[in-house]
């Protein structure tokens, strides 16, 4: 997934509904199991990182909220 790191959340999805799309194509027009797989994996690693970038964000999102109600306790 480090191939991904340097991509922005909307270009990740773009790729991720590209090969989608692609993956899609193979399947109807019998596409090569080797160009199959390759989109799996990549439809797999995209998901993946978006996944990773959602929950990092949720735990920014907590951490900066806990640290909202403890500076207003005091």
């Amino acid at each position: 997934m480090e191939q991904f790191h340097h991509l922005t959340h909307s270009s990740l999805v773009d790729m991720l509904a590209e090969y989608t799309l692609r993956y899609s194509r193979l399947q109807k027009e019998g596409g090569t199991k080797e160009d199959i797989n390759t989109c799996l994996q990549t439809i797999e690693c995209l998901t993946s990182e978006i996944q990773l970038r959602k929950e990092k964000m949720i735990r920014e999102s907590t951490t900066l909220n806990t640290s909202q109600f403890t500076l207003s306790d005091e």
